[in-house]
């Protein structure tokens, strides 16, 4: 009888032991999560990296130095050049960034294992010297970059400042300068996308079209771009509007000349008239011979 009561609080006793035994990793993020309290060690510069590039470029951990001595929502007056990897990028929302206006957001760390609370988070950060992205797949975890940019510290986020103010100098992955895949379609074919996408839609897809400028409704170029209706065959009609293409020879492009343009699809309405205009945007052209 005695052994068997010493038997049951011997039970008693490991089972109190293994209920209050803690977890090594805990779930959440808290101070008795190892993984959480683990920081990535900087990795050294990747070789090929130009040598005026990285001049005075600083690393991430300078730079979250420089964001958290600002008061919330300061800006640094300097430009900075700040070199990292990249540990963290949204692929779906830099799909709809890049094909709606050209620009990416990433976390950019010392080492490309970093958690994105140990990084600078890149905000609306143009391409190479300033240029639109155009290839999502051109910005992805594990990249090597070096960005050009003013920082904020946004209520407590550690970022670059926005509206494309930011942008990558160097890259080691090489389709960030290059074009999307498209799909060709007709000048009509376009039109009857847009169409049918709702008021300030876009289709989210590049296509490119070619075709013949029907009519030029500025008489000038604006910042080197030009914007252009098309047609299937010269002499058509305003089918669907080329909204500002850097032309490439630098001059206004005659009615009648025949491009090829590829871009986003996007259902254009004034805010202020209510106009519509079908309109193909945000990506190149060429000029075609016959």
């Amino acid at each position: 009888m005695k052994l068997h009561k010493i038997m049951l609080v011997c039970a008693t006793m490991a089972l109190f032991v293994t209920g209050c035994k803690e977890d090594r990793v805990m779930p959440g993020d808290n101070d008795n999560n190892q993984t959480e309290k683990y920081v990535a060690p900087e990795l050294p510069d990747p070789e090929g990296v130009p040598a005026d590039v990285l001049e005075d470029a600083i690393n991430v951990t300078k730079a979250l130095e420089i964001c958290s001595a600002l008061e919330s929502e300061g800006v640094t007056e300097d430009m900075y050049k700040v070199k990292g990897w990249i540990c963290s990028a949204d692929a779906s929302k830099n799909k709809d960034a890049v094909a709606q206006y050209g620009n990416v957001y990433f976390y950019l760390a010392v080492n490309p294992e970093s958690r994105t609370k140990d990084a600078l988070y890149c905000y609306q950060c143009m391409g190479l010297n300033g240029k639109k992205v155009f290839n999502v797949e051109g910005v992805q975890p594990g990249d090597y970059v070096v960005v050009q940019c003013r920082m904020t510290n946004f209520k407590g986020t550690m970022e670059t400042t926005g509206k494309g103010e930011a942008m990558i100098l160097y890259s080691n992955n090489p389709k960030i300068a290059s074009s999307p895949e498209t799909t060709a379609i007709t000048c009509a074919q376009a039109r009857e996308i847009v169409d049918a996408l709702a008021d300030g839609a876009s289709s989210g897809e590049f296509y490119s079209l070619t075709g013949y400028i029907t009519d030029n409704p500025f008489s000038d170029l604006k910042d080197g771009k030009q914007t252009f209706w098309m047609d299937d065959t010269a002499g058509g009609d305003k089918l669907i509007e080329a909204y500002g293409y850097t032309s490439p020879t630098g001059e206004m492009l005659p009615v009648g000349t025949k491009v090829r343009v590829w871009g986003v699809l996007t259902h254009y309405v004034n805010k202020n008239s209510g106009a519509y205009t079908p309109e193909i945007q945000n990506g190149e052209m060429e000029v075609l011979t016959e």
